[in-house]
């Protein structure tokens, strides 16, 4: 063997363990069916209701939830303004079932609900921002989501006063 055909081995026998290692650490169909076959659903509020007040309750249903996810429930001024992450939701089991958690308004005006599923570097960004808007009380929210979110669920609300 000569020296070029030395190298053409030794790249072909570094692209065919690359490709090995990459194919190992890739989640498979199954992580990926799991994720699409994943759902939540929202029962309360009801689209279009008329909320009093600041805080309410707000539930459901969620089903196949794939380990290491975590369902979100985030508050939005409809169709503008930051990002509220409220809750992260407390599911009865790993398979899901009836959900409720709650969230707050600002002052008057129409909201978006959301539940989106979050894998699980979306759910510790969305922490990670919850923490720091409870510390600034709320004044603002985050300008974006985080990579990693699928939304799932959604009402549009308002709240009269």
């Amino acid at each position: 063997m000569n020296a070029s055909s030395t190298r053409i081995a030794g790249w072909s026998l570094f692209v065919s363990i690359l490709a090995l290692a990459v194919a190992a650490i890739q989640p498979g169909k199954e992580f990926y069916s799991k994720l699409t076959a994943a759902s939540a659903s929202i029962s309360t509020p009801k689209s279009d209701e008329v909320l009093v007040g600041p805080d309410h309750k707000i539930g459901g249903r969620a089903r196949d939830i794939p380990l290491g996810s975590d369902l979100w429930v985030v508050v939005r001024t409809t169709g503008i303004g930051d990002w509220y992450p409220s809750e992260r939701v407390a599911l009865p089991s790993p398979d899901g079932g009836d959900w409720s958690s709650e969230f707050s308004l600002g002052g008057p005006g129409k909201y978006q609900i959301f539940v989106y599923l979050a894998d699980s570097q979306a759910s510790g960004v969305l922490t990670e921002a919850l923490n720091k808007m409870q510390q600034n009380g709320f004044t603002s929210g985050i300008v974006s989501l985080p990579a990693g979110v699928t939304v799932k669920a959604t009402v549009t609300v308002t709240r009269s006063s």
